[in-house]
C-alpha cells in the first residue's frame, strides 16, 4: 500500500485528516461503459465505525454512494450518465455514523 501510495500523484483530499490519493477509473474494458471507480489508497489507517460499513448497503437509497474503506483502500462506484461526487460528499459519507 505504501507504494501504491507513493505512486498516485493526485491527492483527492483528507479523511479523518489523513491523505486520500487516487483516480476515477472507467469501467469500459469488456464494452460500453455504465459505471466509473474511485480506486484511492490513504496514506495510513483510520479507524471508521465498521457497524456503519457493514449496515450501508441494507440502507440505500437513490442518492446514496456506493463506498467501501478495507484498510487503506478506498472505492466509489458511480454511473457514468450523472456527475462524479465532490471529495466532500465522499468523505462525508464514509465518516458518517448509522
Amino acid at each position: 500500500m505504501n507504494r501504491a501510495f507513493s505512486r498516485e500523484e493526485t491527492q483527492l483530499g483528507t479523511l479523518a485528516g489523513v491523505p486520500v490519493r487516487g483516480r476515477w477509473i472507467r469501467g469500459d474494458v469488456l464494452g460500453e461503459t455504465r459505471h466509473e471507480v474511485l480506486l484511492g489508497v490513504l496514506g495510513e489507517r483510520v479507524e471508521l465505525d465498521r457497524r456503519a460499513q457493514r449496515e450501508r448497503p441494507a440502507t440505500l437509497t437513490g442518492d446514496r454512494l456506493d463506498t467501501f474503506l478495507d484498510g487503506r483502500l478506498l472505492t466509489v462506484v458511480r454511473p457514468v450518465d450523472g456527475p462524479q461526487p465532490s471529495w466532500d460528499r465522499i468523505s462525508a459519507e464514509l465518516l458518517e455514523q448509522p
